[in-house]
């Protein structure tokens, strides 16, 4: 299971996406709050299935807290012509995020120079893979 690894160039924050079996679930982060959460509780711990409901998971210190959030979940086709880079990347419609009051959806996956949710002065930037 693989992920890219995040972080901004002004403060600490960090985000790793893609699935991750020891977490079984899909990390995903709030692009305004920095609220990072799971999409998981499902059949397999190593990856949901086409069609799967899953729940959305609050991580904090004392760990995973489970939300009253689910969401289906469809697995997006690679084209033709894209490259593979053995990241996971799914369908989970718009689901909003729990911990702020905006109209920002969950995201797995940071843009080169979108606006850091944490401090709001920085820049994510794409530091690697992650490898779960």
């Amino acid at each position: 299971m693989m992920g890219h690894s995040y972080s901004c160039d002004r403060c600490d924050f960090e985000f790793c996406s893609g699935w991750s079996h020891h977490a079984g679930g899909l990390f995903v982060v709030c692009p305004s709050c920095a609220a990072q959460f799971t999409l998981g509780d499902g059949q397999s711990e190593w990856g949901p299935r086409e069609g799967e409901t899953l729940r959305l998971m609050a991580l904090g210190p004392d760990g995973e807290e489970p939300t009253e959030i689910r969401a289906v979940i469809h697995i997006l086709p690679r084209e033709n012509d894209e490259e593979w880079d053995l990241v996971v990347r799914l369908n989970f419609g718009n689901v909003p995020c729990p911990q702020c009051d905006t109209d920002e959806k969950l995201i797995q996956e940071f843009d080169a120079g979108q606006s850091c949710p944490q401090c709001h002065e920085g820049k994510i930037e794409r530091t690697g893979s992650c490898i779960y």
